[in-house]
């Protein structure tokens, strides 16, 4: 049978640039931040997001606050 849990999801909202991507998967890594989890798309404005659940949120968010100002924490169904 499967198993669901309620984990969180980061949501982030952004300029579209080129390699902002890269920098976000560099940057993670370096602070050993596991990615389990992970959606991006852009919108017709210049704006990406990035949805991604992480082993640690909170480290993520503290890595990427230099260059990614706003964050939302959502709860997700994960199975």
């Amino acid at each position: 049978m499967p198993r669901a849990q309620i984990s969180k999801e980061l949501h982030l909202k952004a300029h579209n640039e080129t390699g902002l991507l890269g920098r976000i998967l560099i940057t993670l890594a370096l602070e050993k931040v596991s990615i389990l989890h992970l959606s991006a798309y852009s919108e017709e404005n210049g704006f990406g997001h990035l949805q991604m659940i992480t082993a640690d949120n909170t480290q993520a968010k503290k890595a990427l606050s230099h260059f990614i100002e706003g964050f939302e924490e959502l709860e997700v169904l994960v199975v």
